[in-house]
């Protein structure tokens, strides 16, 4: 199957975004005694910040430079773009900013055909959201 394309890598980029923010907002500041215990292994709702499923949060500034260390530790290890972004999340702690900087990697990597039409499809106006991010992937 080859390589994504260039627009397929775009997509996947801000898809990934989204949805691994939106995989760490219901378990975020939760140990990760607590993760190991209950892994996330899905869309969930309802949690921290009792959101229903495919919420993402505001991304503040965070912890940065640890943030984008455990990012690429969980992206170098992964096989594929769930792999990579559930092991971040189930790092614990500020989930939803690693989540959302692991699933922007990862989108890049492995597309937005890698990434579970199931959870692109949880995430709110996902229909603005595709225009908006088909006319971003085409420079528009």
């Amino acid at each position: 199957m080859g390589a994504p394309r260039r627009e397929d890598r775009l997509l996947g980029g801000l898809y990934g975004s989204l949805v691994g923010d939106a995989l760490g907002v219901p378990v975020e500041f939760s140990e990760r005694a607590r993760r190991d215990a209950d892994p996330v292994i899905e869309m969930r709702g309802l949690g921290t910040w009792n959101q229903r499923p495919g919420t993402w949060s505001g991304d503040g500034v965070g912890y940065v430079i640890e943030t984008l260390e455990a990012s690429m530790w969980c992206l170098l290890r992964a096989k594929d773009y769930a792999s990579a972004t559930l092991a971040a999340v189930n790092l614990g702690g500020d989930t939803d900013t690693t989540g959302c900087v692991t699933g922007g990697l990862a989108g890049l990597v492995y597309g937005v055909h890698g990434i579970s039409r199931e959870w692109r499809e949880a995430l709110p106006r996902r229909v603005d959201l595709e225009e908006l991010f088909r006319r971003f992937a085409r420079c528009e």
